[in-house]
């Protein structure tokens, strides 16, 4: 594969990049057709990376589907599908780095799930160097994920372009992810409303607060035994701070991370 990309660079070729963990979905799907309008060449990966799960029970829970995850991407133009095992990625043993990005690491997903995000950097910085791609393509129901990416990108000066696109989601509202196929029929239903109070803070935000839409969130979704909240949080796009007051010339954003059936599930909605 290296010899392959050191080719296409050769032939000026711009290569473009989703690294997966596999299980894929129409989100995935949605980001493959998205890439194309940036690059001459997609290639994307699938690896379910061991060193961002701090909950090992969650690693082995999590969906392994190669065959038909390929059968997907044999129907997209994705031009290959890139398959590394562990000791590809980490050939030295060195399973984890720790980055200094600064405070927007160690808050929301960083403050519940220590050392995820180190797992998660490390393994797309090691992607980066095999991969050598021009583009990175992520979706933005990790929200906090491709933003610390981009800041990743940025200090490695590796020359990757990071881009984000919107989440791609059910008919019914919820946001696409490979954890939805572990819910049962009943919790897909109760999952689903989650979106709807989501789009109802955005309403909301023009008659509230930060804090007081934080609490109203909080008030409309946490039902426990059936939603628990872990988190729902109001905070600036530009680097993942509270927000204490809504300004002008700042983009926010609700964060959230909630639990149903057993199912942690990520999900956010723009409030400007």
């Amino acid at each position: 594969m290296g010899q392959w990309i050191q080719a296409l660079k050769h032939a000026g070729k711009r290569i473009g990049f989703v690294p997966t963990m596999g299980a894929l979905h129409e989100g995935h799907i949605s980001l493959v057709h998205n890439a194309l309008e940036h690059c001459d060449v997609l290639i994307v990966s699938i690896f379910v990376n061991p060193t961002q799960f701090n909950d090992p029970k969650d690693l082995l829970k999590y969906p392994k589907t190669l065959p038909s995850d390929v059968e997907m991407l044999l129907k997209c133009p994705c031009n290959a599908v890139f398959v590394p095992t562990i000791s590809d990625i980490y050939p030295e043993g060195q399973f984890k780095d720790e980055w200094e990005l600064g405070p927007s690491k160690d808050v929301l997903e960083g403050e519940f799930r220590p050392g995820h995000f180190d797992g998660v950097l490390t393994v797309v910085s090691r992607l980066f160097e095999l991969v050598k791609p021009d583009y990175a393509f992520f979706g933005e129901k990790d929200f906090q994920q491709q933003y610390l990416i981009k800041k990743m990108a940025e200090k490695e000066g590796n020359q990757v372009k990071v881009l984000s696109f919107p989440t791609i989601r059910e008919s019914n509202g919820l946001a696409m992810s490979s954890r939805n196929r572990r819910l049962q029929s009943d919790d897909v239903i109760v999952a689903a409303g989650i979106y709807k109070i989501l789009l109802q803070m955005k309403v909301q935000r023009k008659n509230l607060g930060p804090q007081e839409l934080e609490e109203w969130g909080n008030k409309n979704l946490n039902r426990p035994g059936i939603i628990d909240i872990e988190y729902l949080k109001v905070v600036k796009t530009s680097d993942l701070s509270s927000v204490e007051i809504w300004e002008e010339n700042e983009g926010h954003i609700a964060l959230l991370a909630a639990w149903v059936g057993g199912v942690r599930l990520l999900d956010n909605i723009f409030l400007d």
